[in-house]
């Protein structure tokens, strides 16, 4: 993301491969919202994505219960790094471990912008 604009526009730019990042910003959310959060400076990659998982493990909600609970489902695009030869195994080991799974988007995701796609790629119910 990028902070100029002109007044009264937004002052942000979404960039898919962005080499000159200043920030990264790493997400983990639910259908309940953002569960955790981190903000890195520069770029991020795979040992960053290890120690964001890492993190976000001893996270607990504000009622005891952990953010990534075992049957949990842990979907990430297909970002470069995410499939990484050493950090994607590892990644996957340290998720089951909790009983958490770990999936990527397809390719084309057109059918997965909604809550109710992503489900049923996961095959899950998207019932609230």
């Amino acid at each position: 993301m990028y902070g100029n604009s002109y007044l009264g526009e937004p002052a942000i730019e979404l960039q898919k491969y962005a080499s000159n990042a200043n920030y990264t910003l790493n997400l983990l959310h639910s259908m309940h919202g953002v569960d955790y959060y981190n903000v890195l400076r520069g770029l991020s990659n795979g040992v960053e994505m290890l120690n964001f998982f890492d993190e976000a493990l001893a996270v607990d909600r504000v009622d005891g219960s952990p953010i990534l609970e075992h049957g949990d489902c842990v979907v990430m695009d297909n970002c470069g790094f995410h499939h990484g030869r050493v950090a994607e195994p590892l990644l996957r080991d340290i998720l089951q471990e909790h009983g958490i799974n770990l999936l990527f988007q397809p390719d084309v995701t057109k059918g997965l912008i909604t809550w109710g796609g992503l489900a049923r790629f996961a095959g899950i119910s998207a019932r609230l």
